[in-house]
């Protein structure tokens, strides 16, 4: 394998990863560990952004390997444009930001400053840097999750509109389990026997109504963004010629197929008491197939309606977080 297919192959698994990522953390929770939630979504998230920069590692070193040749050919191509301003890579990055996107940047490297510094002056500075026990979640991780978005939001700003459909289709399809799951818990079919109970408020996967507030909340924006858009697009198509409901039963099927795993999870959560381990290859196919789902072509009928549901869906979720039952 040449330097060129193997750099290629590290680009397609660093998105391979990212886009399962997104959906098995969220989704992931041990029903069997003293601390079910954050312990172990931290140590997922935690290993998932190692494996990303690790395969980026790879393509950079593979990159620096290239064959001689090509090599002096760049070299006489860059002594040819001699006319050309030379920036830095970190220079044009800049430049290639808008100002909102720089803002933003700013902003956050300002609060990792602060928080290095909080962990630097920290009463305990062993925990600030790596986490208390029941959260996992120190400075260090901050870090490295810093160093994934940056590799992620590299990786986004170079696709194309398809492959960034393709993305937030992805998105939204791995919150689908965890408003199901809040719906199932509200009405009191939940099996796991959890220590707090989650029918007054319900906390899904994230077992803290709190923290699946916070998830829908990001999720929502996103949902109605696509949402207008989906609408816009079934409003301009429509025609003789157009197909507003195409591949619309592929598409449920897939769902449903992806669901089954996880509805089997929890339905024998209490009959396989100390079966852990097919949790997370459950919850990782669900991963693959919504990688798969996003790939589908179907009509923007299907896509308007889809988008609709899973709005109010977590709408739902944000009111059964937050309000609880008050009867």
């Amino acid at each position: 394998m040449t330097a060129a297919r193997f750099s290629a192959f590290c680009l397609r698994w660093a998105d391979t990863i990212a886009l399962v990522g997104l959906v098995v953390v969220p989704l992931y929770f041990n029903i069997h560990a003293l601390y079910p939630f954050e312990p172990s979504k931290s140590v997922l998230l935690t290993a998932t952004a190692t494996a990303l920069l690790g395969i980026v590692a790879l393509y950079v070193i593979a990159s620096s390997t290239r064959p001689a040749t090509s090599r002096r050919r760049s070299r006489r191509a860059s002594l040819a444009a001699d006319d050309e301003p030379k920036v830095g890579l970190l220079r044009r990055s800049w430049h290639s930001l808008s100002r909102p996107q720089q803002a933003l940047v700013v902003a956050f490297a300002v609060y990792l400053l602060v928080q290095f510094l909080a962990t630097a002056t920290s009463i305990a500075p062993s925990v600030s840097w790596w986490g208390s026990v029941p959260r996992l979640q120190g400075t260090w991780q901050l870090l490295l999750l810093a160093a994934a978005v940056a590799i992620v939001a590299w990786r986004w700003r170079q696709a194309d509109a398809e492959r960034l459909n393709r993305i937030i289709a992805v998105i939204l399809l791995g919150a689908v389990p965890v408003g199901v799951y809040a719906v199932g818990q509200r009405l009191q079919l939940d099996r796991v026997a959890w220590v707090h109970g989650m029918q007054d408020r319900v906390g899904s996967t994230f077992g803290q109504h709190v923290f699946v507030s916070a998830f829908a909340a990001l999720i929502l924006p996103i949902a109605i963004a696509r949402l207008v858009e989906s609408w816009q697009e079934y409003r301009a198509s429509q025609g003789p010629d157009t197909h507003e409901w195409a591949g619309l039963w592929p598409a449920v099927a897939w769902l449903a197929v992806g669901h089954v795993p996880l509805a089997v999870l929890i339905a024998g959560a209490q009959s396989y008491a100390g079966s852990w381990w097919p949790i997370l290859p459950a919850i990782a196919t669900y991963g693959i197939v919504c990688v798969h789902l996003a790939t589908l072509r179907v009509g923007p009928a299907v896509r308007t309606l889809g988008l609709a549901a899973l709005i109010a869906l977590h709408v739902g979720v944000l009111g059964m977080a937050l309000v609880g039952d008050r009867s």
